[in-house]
């Protein structure tokens, strides 16, 4: 079997222990996350028409919403919208760019 073509020299092979060791870390982060989010008895507004007294939603949006504004993701613009008479919607955007 012939060998495998030379990587490009922008290239850089990963190691699988740091790789590894990386995502573990954060997978902890997100898994803590995603607990306490299933957690909020939050759902559709067609379901609770008390939605917007009981708060569950508002939970959700702020835990979501302070989650992503901590990651350090170059060009992350995170925004919360509420509508009169609406749900919350929430927007996470990432710009390209070098």
């Amino acid at each position: 079997m012939a060998d495998p073509p030379p990587l490009p020299s922008a290239v850089v092979p990963l190691n699988p222990d740091i790789v590894g060791r990386y995502c573990e870390e954060r997978w902890s982060e997100i898994i803590g996350v995603l607990h306490r989010y299933i957690e909020i008895p939050n759902v559709s507004p067609a379901f609770d028409s008390d939605w917007r007294e009981h708060g569950y939603m508002a939970r959700a949006v702020d835990l979501i919403e302070g989650w992503c504004r901590a990651r350090p993701i170059p060009g992350l613009v995170v925004e919360v919208h509420e509508l009169p008479h609406d749900a919350i919607n929430q927007y996470y955007i990432v710009h390209g760019g070098r």
